[in-house]
C-alpha cells in the first residue's frame, strides 16, 4: 500500500464528514478499520493529523477539530486529477478503437486495387 493512501483516506473521511465534528478517536478508528493504520503507530497518526487538520490545540482523544483549508483544496485537486485520469483513459480507448476501425475499412479498398 502506498504511503499517500493514508493521507488521501484521511482527507476523504474529513471531506465526507465536513459538517460533523471530528475527534481523534473517530479518525483513528476509521483508519484502523480501513487497515491503513496499526494501533501502535502514534507518531504516524500525529503526522497525519497535522497534515490534514493542522495544529491541534488539545491532545485529548475526544477533542474536536475540523479539516484545514489547505487539505480541503488538496483533496479537491486530487478528485479532479482522478477524474482527468479516468477521462484520459477513456479517450485513449476510443481513439484506439477509431484507429482500428479505420484500418479495417482500408483493407477492402486495397483488395479492390489488386
Amino acid at each position: 500500500m502506498k504511503n499517500n493512501d493514508i493521507y488521501i483516506a484521511t482527507m476523504k473521511y474529513a471531506y465526507e464528514n465536513i459538517n460533523d465534528e471530528l475527534t481523534q478517536e473517530k479518525v483513528k478508528s476509521y483508519l484502523e478499520d480501513q487497515g491503513l493504520l496499526e494501533k501502535n503507530e502514534t507518531e504516524k497518526f500525529s503526522e497525519i493529523l497535522y497534515f490534514v487538520f493542522g495544529e491541534i490545540k488539545s491532545l485529548a482523544p475526544s477533542s474536536k477539530f475540523s479539516m484545514k483549508g489547505e487539505a480541503y483544496f488538496r483533496y479537491l485537486e486530487y478528485i479532479a486529477l482522478e477524474e482527468a485520469r479516468t477521462a484520459s483513459r477513456r479517450a485513449t480507448w476510443f481513439a484506439a478503437a477509431a484507429l482500428f476501425m479505420s484500418c479495417i475499412s482500408v483493407v477492402p479498398q486495397y483488395i479492390q486495387c489488386f
